[in-house]
């Protein structure tokens, strides 16, 4: 892609959208990106090419069909969002569940960017379960559980995974795992602002956040999320795609 066509396309000192309508050459960007793109080697300039040709997906490209106006609006469009799914163990005690629900209620984050799905099963206690999702309602709205009726791995990943499907990121949190309350935010900006090329970070202990669309990709290939997320950290680390956000 280019910024050939970019409203944030700033050119020989002239504002983008004036002269004719793009003006001259290329020299820098509302957005603030293109230096970080030139940077990282994503970004280059021919001396015949009016703009820079981008190796590296640019999602602040906006054409003048755009119904905004500044780079502020478009950071704002682009803001990641987070699906989670807590994972019941029945096993350990409801506190511990309460605990991983919680921790991402709390997170520091647009909470309209963030849902929440409680995945359980019917020995728990329905009306705590209920009390628990009110609570977690006071902070975030999308919050939910799903109680399976039956124990099938897949199926139960399936079922939670298409309530979240639409999210940016997928957190699969085990009960008594927890989520930083400032995790989302950094991995928006590590993704966003460095605009860092990551597919899987790790945040505290044994909690991951995973691209989307990576599980969608290559889910069906282990029908099994803990089986998928080994072949994908080892894969990511391989290629430079893995950051643990606590080292």
């Amino acid at each position: 892609m280019d910024c050939g066509n970019c409203v944030f396309k700033i050119t020989d000192g002239n504002p983008p959208m004036s002269g004719g309508p793009w003006g001259g050459g290329q020299t820098g960007c509302e957005a603030g990106r293109l230096q970080k793109l030139i940077d990282r080697g994503k970004a280059t300039r021919r001396v015949d090419q009016d703009s820079y040709e981008l190796t590296q997906f640019c999602n602040m490209f906006r054409s003048s069909r755009w119904n905004g106006e500044t780079p502020e609006e478009a950071r704002e469009e682009v803001t990641l969002s987070f699906g989670v799914v807590v994972q019941d163990d029945p096993s350990k005690t409801f506190e511990e569940l309460q605990k991983s629900v919680l921790s991402a209620t709390s997170v520091d984050y647009d909470k309209e960017k963030v849902k929440i799905v409680v995945s359980t099963s019917p020995s728990r206690d329905v009306a705590k379960l209920v009390n628990l999702i009110h609570e977690s309602q006071k902070s975030i709205d999308k919050v939910e559980f799903v109680s399976h009726l039956h124990d099938v791995k897949p199926l139960k990943e399936k079922d939670s995974f298409q309530k979240i499907v639409n999210y940016n990121f997928f957190v699969y949190l085990k009960c008594g795992d927890l989520i930083g309350s400032g995790d989302f935010k950094r991995i928006d900006e590590i993704l966003n602002d460095d605009l860092k090329q990551i597919c899987l970070f790790r945040g505290m202990g044994n909690t991951y956040y995973t691209q989307s669309k990576v599980v969608r990709e290559i889910y069906l290939n282990h029908n099994d999320y803990d089986l998928m997320l080994k072949d994908l950290q080892n894969t990511s680390i391989k290629q430079g795609m893995y950051q643990d956000l606590y080292e």
